[in-house]
């Protein structure tokens, strides 16, 4: 049996980030479970599908978290996690024409070097960075890579950054009260239930095929927006500015890109994947 468990010296001190890498160590692990022979090759099959699928979910992530801090080496690393997926591409399609036990020792390879070192290597540089940078402010930058191509909507995207940018502005202060930053968040938070009912308004308008769809990703980002409010009275000033610029990478961001710019490429008349971001 190859030693692929999760070990605490794996850990690089970021909770959700720790929890997908033990999570990888699961899905990997159920490649070298026991089962009858004629079997095995199904098995490790849909065990790397898991694990390839479940680490473009973990990258995001990942990649959020980077932005978020500003990692200077962004850009390489998220070279680093396409090599990582190609490869896994690579190894689906030798599957079908390999010795079974040569190919375990490759995927046990595989997995030692791309996902226990690139956390030990790679990871943890983000980690000491993320340490290095605690306490400074954070300003949540738009780029024009967010527009959608529909005026208003763009507008409003922009200006939810604008208040976003004011509750960062406010917490830095040391007379402010989270009294205060909390009524910011509140209205962040009613902006974006107007901005999603204009902008569920104009998909009507057009007959967007993925309305329901899109809807219940707004329907979650409420939520989620209701959770943090909930918390702020419990954080310090270091840990909300953190967290709601987590908030804002991954339920607005990640949104914008992977889910309100299908609007455009629905008018534009090109096929539209969904994706799934409530994990991201």
């Amino acid at each position: 049996m190859h030693d692929l468990d999760w070990k605490e010296r794996y850990a690089i001190g970021h909770p959700l980030i720790d929890n997908e890498h033990k999570h990888l160590f699961e899905i990997a692990m159920k490649a070298f479970k026991p089962v009858a022979p004629e079997l095995r090759k199904e098995k490790i099959k849909d065990a790397i599908v898991e694990l390839k699928e479940y680490m473009k979910i973990h990258f995001k992530h990942e990649e959020s978290f980077m932005r978020v801090i500003e990692y200077p080496n962004t850009n390489q690393h998220i070279n680093i996690h396409q090599i990582i997926i190609d490869n896994m591409k690579v190894m689906l399609n030798k599957l079908p024409n390999s010795n079974i036990k040569e190919f375990e020792k490759d995927l046990a390879y595989f997995i030692e070097s791309s996902l226990i070192s690139h956390i030990i290597d790679e990871d943890r540089k983000i980690q000491k960075w993320y340490e290095n940078k605690k306490g400074q402010r954070y300003i949540i930058h738009w780029q024009n890579e967010y527009l959608v191509g529909h005026k208003e909507i763009d507008d409003e995207h922009q200006f939810l950054f604008h208040i976003s940018n004011e509750a960062f502005v406010l917490s830095e202060k040391d007379n402010s009260s989270k009294e205060k930053i909390k009524e910011i968040v509140m209205k962040l938070s009613l902006y974006i239930k107007q901005h999603f009912e204009h902008e569920e308004n104009y998909m009507r308008e057009i007959k967007y095929p993925h309305l329901m769809h899109h809807h219940e990703m707004h329907e979650n980002i409420i939520n989620e927006m209701n959770s943090f409010l909930k918390k702020i009275i419990n954080m310090d000033t270091v840990a909300f500015e953190f967290e709601l610029a987590i908030f804002i990478e991954k339920w607005l961001v990640q949104h914008i890109i992977y889910e309100d710019r299908k609007i455009k490429e629905f008018i534009k008349g090109e096929d539209i994947k969904i994706i799934n971001i409530e994990g991201l």
